[in-house]
Parts: structure tokens; C-alpha cells; sequence
């Protein structure tokens, strides 16, 4: 059995040259936020592994006993080491965590304790150390104390939450995260089955066998360090962007489940938690029917209105296709692009556009659009819609006798006034010169007519200075109105009404005008 014990001290020394080779790693590459606490996990392994071959390959009660307190770092702090880097990878958020941690490492520093002042001080880790009659080679074997079982309790708590964690990032995770947390997740099931082995003495001799079974996770994690990049700064660096960008970041794998989110997404769709990681884009976004053709694919942008913290807020939906190495689909991103402040200052333009800057009034291309939906509207609805087309007498005269600055004092004091008569829903446009035209949705010819004499009288009243000299002003008004659903057309309106004007204006003018329907 001479060849079997050195094949085990080979193979241990060979699990302690790979663990203390991705602890050095981790301590070159400790800026990372993984590098630290990757390093301490490596390096407690490797005391471990290592105390352990130097124990086997001892031919002495005493230099056993000396190895064992050097694996009892390792053993002592490996849980606490454990959890601590699945909290760390995982991103696992517990407003607990400060208190938590401190538990454990209270417990593995009692354990380092007990098991260095065992059998000594007392038994409650070990009892008296002694060598197996059993064995080829010296192999110590003792009594287990409570605190041994309690310590072993410990361990399997600690690797079952930690493999839960790790569990949830293999499943919800993005794909480089995702990958390196199942690779973890793996590593760490062999240990835990060796060491269910060793507690039911399915091992030969009272030999530990975690030291040899720590060769297959070191690989494992050797895997995830160099070839998956689990150190690396740029994919850090990358989620770190991603969950500092101000726009909200969805995304998605090839089946339409939602993979990840960012900080963002998360204030846009509070309903966002990690329970929503893996439930298709379509089940979670059902009510937000403008996402859904850019998740189906039906159409690469959108804009969306939201409700954020009470505010009502205008994102521009994108969609991006996310491609693996191969160039093949691996799933996409839709990105939420906050336009309110640009909606904004593109809709004040537009007003500024549609708004006369002398008068106010609308210009012709919106009261036109605006009047048309609301004709159809009043005939759709059987409600009664008026329409009053107004004129300045004797305009012209104003500007060739006081100038056009005086001219423009009129228009915009005759303006005023009626605006200053008109309700929140009534259209005020500029039809051309000194022409305009009202437009007053669910009133009828009663309300049309004495709203017209009203302003007429107000106008007449209304006198403008130039200079020392007072002009007045006086207009011509033509009313008309449909009710009960009669079915017009805007220009019909207007052109009846601008008829009414006329005659108003060959009757002496400053007069108010309304069309009667005649009986069939």
C-alpha cells in the first residue's frame, strides 16, 4: 500500500497546486469585486488540501497533530468563505447580510478554536487523537464531539444556501453570469457528496477524502476563471454599466423570457422583480400593448406613455437583436428611451408653429384639422356644433390713416377680446388679414348668436391709442350652427358663414348675421 498512499499525497498536492493557483489569481485580479473574496475562498482550500497531504505524508503522531491544526483554518472558515462569495457573485441583496456574516464568522472562529484546543482542553470537537491498527500507513483516527456534528451541520447548511443562490443565477442570471454561477453550482456538489460518504464511513481507514475531491472543482472553477472570465474586469465593468444606465434596459433570451433588467427598468416597471426573471415578455407586458410589437419583432421602435411616480412620462421603445460568437440569435434588448423633456420642446415648437405670434390664434392648417374631427365628431355624437367667421370694417382704413404698428395694436386687442370670451374647448383660428374664425363644439345657434353680439359690442367699445388720437374699430359677424346630427363638412361651415359675414358688411357692417335653414 506504500504506492496507494503517495498516489493519494500526488493527487492531493496536485488539488492544492491547482486551489493555490487560482488563489494567486484571485489575489492579482483582487480589484475586481469578485477578486478578494474568490482569493479567500481559494486559499482556504489550498491550507486545507495542503495540511492534509503534509498529514499523510506524516510517519508521526506528533506531526499529524501539528497538520491538523493547519487544516483547521481551512475547515474552520470554508463555510463562512463559501456563502460569502455566493452573496458576492450572486449580488444577492439582504438588509441583513452585515449581521449574518457576522454570525459566521463567529461560528468558524469558535470551530478554529475548538478544534485547536482539542483533544488537549477538552472533547467537544475531537477526542484523544490515535493512529488506525487498521491502516497501511498512519492514518489518525478519534471520537467526534458535539461540536464536530454541530460544525459538520453548519457545512451542509452553508453549501445547500449557497448552492440555492447560485442555482437562482444559473436560471435567471445574463448568459456570462448565468454560466459561471452554474459552474460554481457544480463544483461544490461533488465535495458535498464525498463528504456525505465520508460521514456514513463509506471511506477506507478514516481517510478524508475532500482534499482529493477538491481536485474537480478546482478545475471546474479554473474554468470559470480563465475561460469564462468570472475575474475579468471588462464584464464586470459591462454589468456595472448596464445597471447604471439612465435608459431602462429589458432583456430577453431567444424564447422571449426575460433574462435581465437594470436599475432603471425596475423604477419604469415596479411590478419588475427577480420572480419576473424567466416569464415570457408577453405575459409580463400584456397591459403595455405598444411593447408588444417590438417584443413579437412586428416592428423595431415605439413610443410609449407611462405613469412614473405620478409623473406622466413619453419612452422611446427600441429594439436590439443580441447575437451569440456563432452570429445566431441569442435573444434581444429593448431599450426605453426617456423623450419626455424632447416631446416636450418638440410639442412647444409645434404650437409655436400652429400659433399666430401677433394674435394668438391658431393657424389655418390646425383649426382646420382640429375643426374637421370636431364636426365629424358632433355628427357622430348628435350634438350641436357652431361655427362664427368674424371681420374688422374697414380694416384697411386703419392702416392707411394710423399705419400698420396701429393696425397690429387692433388685431391683437380684437383678439384678446375674443379669447377673452371664448371657453377652454373653443377653437380661435386666424382665416386670413383680419378675418377669423370661431369654432364652438355642443353650442347651439342661441349660444352662437349671442356670443357673436357680444364680441360685437365689446369691439365696438374697444379703442386703441395712437399717439394722442384714439382708434376704434368696429366688426362684421356670420353665425351658423348644426344640430341633431346634420351631417357638414367644415367647409360647408365656413363657407356659409362667411356668406352670413359678407351680408352683414354690405348691410353697414358692425352687425351680427345668422344663417337660417329654410324649409324644404
Amino acid at each position: 500500500m506504500y504506492s496507494a498512499r503517495w498516489a493519494l499525497v500526488v493527487l492531493i498536492g496536485l488539488s492544492a497546486l491547482v486551489t493555490g493557483t487560482l488563489a494567486l489569481t484571485a489575489w492579482r485580479r483582487r480589484r475586481s469585486p469578485l477578486g478578494r473574496t474568490f482569493f479567500l475562498f481559494a486559499l482556504l482550500v489550498t491550507v486545507y488540501t495542503f495540511g492534509y497531504m503534509c498529514e499523510l505524508a506524516s510517519d508521526t503522531l506528533a506531526a499529524i497533530r501539528f497538520w491538523l491544526h493547519v487544516e483547521a483554518v481551512g475547515i474552520a472558515f470554508l463555510p463562512a468563505a463559501w456563502i460569502i462569495l455566493a452573496v458576492h457573485h450572486t449580488k444577492t441583496a439582504n438588509r441583513y447580510w452585515p449581521q449574518l456574516k457576522a454570525v459566521l464568522l463567529m461560528l468558524s472562529t469558535i470551530t478554529f478554536l475548538l478544534s485547536n484546543t482539542s483533544p488537549e482542553i477538552h472533547h467537544l470537537h475531537y477526542g484523544p487523537l490515535l493512529l488506525n491498527p487498521a491502516a497501511p500507513f498512519p492514518v489518525v483516527i478519534f471520537k467526534p464531539g458535539p461540536w464536530y456534528w454541530f460544525h459538520s451541520a453548519y457545512i451542509n447548511l452553508a453549501v445547500l444556501y449557497g448552492n440555492i443562490l447560485f442555482a437562482r443565477a444559473w436560471r435567471n442570471a445574463p448568459p456570462a453570469k448565468s454560466n459561471q454561477a452554474f459552474v460554481l453550482f457544480l463544483g461544490s456538489l461533488f465535495p458535498w457528496g464525498v463528504f456525505i460518504a465520508y460521514l456514513m464511513d463509506a471511506v477506507p481507514w478514516g481517510l478524508d477524502p475532500h482534499p482529493v475531491a477538491f481536485l474537480v472543482p478546482g478545475l471546474l472553477y479554473a474554468w470559470a476563471t480563465f475561460g469564462l472570465g468570472m475575474l475579468e474586469a471588462v464584464p464586470l465593468a459591462r454589468q456595472e454599466v448596464f445597471q447604471r444606465l439612465s435608459d431602462s434596459l429589458l432583456v430577453f433570451d431567444r424564447d422571449g423570457r426575460l433574462a435581465d433588467f437594470n436599475l432603471a427598468a425596475a423604477r419604469t416597471f415596479p411590478f419588475l422583480a427577480d420572480d419576473a426573471k424567466g416569464r415570457r415578455g408577453r405575459d409580463l407586458f400584456q397591459d403595455y400593448a405598444a411593447m408588444l410589437p417590438v417584443l413579437d419583432g412586428s416592428a423595431d421602435e415605439q413610443i410609449i406613455h407611462l405613469e412614473v411616480d405620478g409623473d406622466r412620462v413619453n419612452y422611446q421603445l427600441q429594439r436590439i437583436a443580441l447575437l451569440d460568437g456563432h452570429g445566431d440569435d441569442a435573444g434581444l434588448m429593448v431599450v426605453l428611451r426617456d423623450i419626455t423633456h424632447f416631446s416636450s420642446i418638440m410639442e412647444g415648437l409645434r404650437l409655436q408653429a400652429a400659433i399666430d405670434p401677433l394674435t394668438k390664434a391658431w393657424n389655418r392648417t390646425r383649426w382646420k384639422k382640429v375643426g374637421r374631427e370636431l364636426v365629424a365628431q358632433a355628427g357622430r355624437d348628435k350634438q350641436p356644433i357652431a361655427l362664427i367667421l368674424a371681420d374688422l370694417d374697414d380694416f384697411k382704413i386703419v392702416n392707411d390713416t394710423h399705419g400698420h404698428v396701429s393696425g397690429d395694436r387692433v388685431l391683437a386687442d380684437f383678439a384678446r377680446t375674443c379669447r377673452s370670451n371664448l371657453r377652454a374647448e373653443d377653437i380661435f383660428g386666424r382665416y386670413g388679414g383680419d378675418e377669423f374664425v370661431i369654432i364652438l363644439p355642443g353650442v347651439d345657434k342661441a349660444g352662437a348668436t349671442a356670443l357673436a353680439e357680444r364680441l360685437r359690442r365689446e369691439v365696438e367699445a374697444m379703442t386703441v391709442a395712437d399717439g394722442a388720437t384714439l382708434v376704434s374699430i368696429t366688426a362684421s359677424f356670420g353665425v351658423i350652427s348644426i344640430e341633431d346630427g346634420e351631417e357638414n363638412s367644415l367647409e360647408d361651415l365656413v363657407r356659409t358663414a362667411d356668406a352670413m359675414m359678407y351680408e352683414a358688411k354690405e348691410a353697414g357692417g358692425n352687425r351680427v348675421f345668422v344663417y337660417e335653414k329654410k324649409d324644404p
